[in-house]
């Protein structure tokens, strides 16, 4: 068994950019000619991923779920932390501070806007230190957070669509609810939220009519449709990794278990849309927050998103094996922010309404990484998984690591500082 401080040595051996004293907050770095003698490195982001120890164990399946995820860590020799969590509630602050090393307290502080209108993030340290070492980078991103087509350093970038209704038209489900969809997904937002909740209210609260029939039969809330590309390049990703290419890095953004819950723990897809959601019983327009009732509801079908997460990571991890090239390689594998289905909304004006578990809901997210030098296994500490990234992949310390969180600020806009509150203390 070697210790942390030897796994971080290896880390910022391997890692560090050239002219890096692995402290500096903007070093210097050289572009190193390409290597086929590194190991790889494959990266993956699940997004809205809750970690080990926030999965609530009091629902149905938590506990059984809680199990299954460190039975597969430990299984494939991983060191994970289930107290880990995240400082922020969306994906692009957490990602943005996360490739550069940050924990910043400032609204887009890590974040510009390209020409294309997409944000990215104004630096990405991780992309430099790996370049800086020889690695090829071979990207799979979301159009939440622009890295394809922003880093030239990229030898490859796949983009897989947040809302593409490329899959939904290929998926087997109720036709008469994907073409409701469809027209959904091509009316400004904003107007037909406001005007159906009128609708909505009005039919079946007051008139109780045809349509309000229609609509409480249907109980549609609009899917996020994101996750349905998730397995295809997950797959990618693992034929890619069967022909065992050296000195490549892999980092790789998938919308898993990221809502809408389409996918049942096979990985088939659920074939009635309202299943995809909180439960048949919320509104036909989802409410901003949910009851006891349906997180209880939505959890169940994120517990079944999870699952099927994993079974294709099995296959991903089966085929680095395959390769001969599992034993040697640096896995990490981390969440962005938690599952988000609390109760009350994590933001500063509704701050004396928030619980522990409405905090934990929120912020709690998976960290775990498999390295040559690292003993595998649980470990207690609860850290950010900023903090956990930075220190052992890229051989740096965040100045200030406060083991807050920040909550969600009044307004929009850039600039506006983050109130902040206490991670409530994850169990052991």
């Amino acid at each position: 068994v070697i210790c942390a401080g030897a796994s971080i040595a290896i880390a910022v051996t391997l890692l560090t950019p050239v002219g890096s004293t692995g402290t500096d907050s903007a070093p210097t770095v050289a572009q190193a000619p390409r290597r086929s003698d590194l190991p790889p490195i494959v990266h993956i982001i699940l997004d809205e991923h809750i970690g080990l120890a926030g999965i609530p164990t009091d629902l149905p399946g938590g506990a059984e779920l809680k199990r299954e995820l460190e039975e597969f860590f430990a299984r494939n020799g991983f060191a994970f932390y289930p107290r880990a969590f995240s400082p922020y509630y969306g994906t692009v602050e957490s990602l943005s501070n996360l490739l550069q090393a940050t924990v910043e307290r400032t609204v887009g502080a890590n974040l510009v806007r390209a020409e294309s209108g997409e944000l990215r993030p104004g630096r990405n340290l991780w992309f430099e230190t790996l370049r800086a070492r020889g690695y090829k980078l071979r990207v799979t991103a979301t159009n939440y957070l622009a890295l394809c087509n922003s880093w030239e350093e990229t030898e490859s970038c796949d983009l897989a669509p947040a809302g593409s209704l490329e899959f939904l038209l290929r998926t087997p489900v109720n036709s008469r609810q994907r073409a409701w969809v469809v027209m959904l997904s091509f009316i400004d937002t904003a107007v037909i939220y406001r005007w159906s909740r009128i609708l909505y209210d009005l039919a079946i609260y007051q008139n109780h009519g045809t349509l309000g029939d229609m609509l409480e039969r249907e109980a549609l809330e609009m899917p996020n449709l994101g996750p349905l590309a998730a397995p295809k390049f997950v797959r990618k990703l693992t034929e890619e990794l069967a022909r065992a290419p050296e000195g490549t890095a892999w980092i790789a953004h998938f919308l898993l278990p990221h809502r809408s819950f389409m996918f049942d723990a096979a990985c088939g897809v659920r074939p009635d849309i309202r299943d995809w959601g909180r439960g048949r019983g919320s509104r036909w327009i989802a409410e901003e927050h949910n009851s006891v009732e349906t997180r209880a509801s939505a959890y169940v079908r994120y517990f079944d998103q999870i699952r099927c997460t994993y079974r294709l990571l099995d296959e991903t991890l089966a085929a680095m094996r395959g390769a001969g090239i599992f034993e040697r390689a640096i896995v990490v594998i981390h969440g962005d922010h938690g599952s988000r289905l609390e109760i009350n909304e994590v933001r500063e004006v509704a701050n004396e309404q928030l619980t522990e578990r409405d905090l934990i809901d929120s912020y709690s997210t998976l960290f775990a990484l498999r390295m040559p030098g690292i003993a595998p296994g649980p470990r207690p500490e609860q850290r950010s998984v900023h903090a956990l990234f930075a220190e052992l992949l890229m051989g740096r310390a965040i100045e200030g690591e406060s083991g807050e969180v920040f909550l969600l600020p009044v307004g929009e806009g850039n600039g506006r500082s983050f109130s902040a509150r206490l991670m409530p203390e994850l169990a052991r």
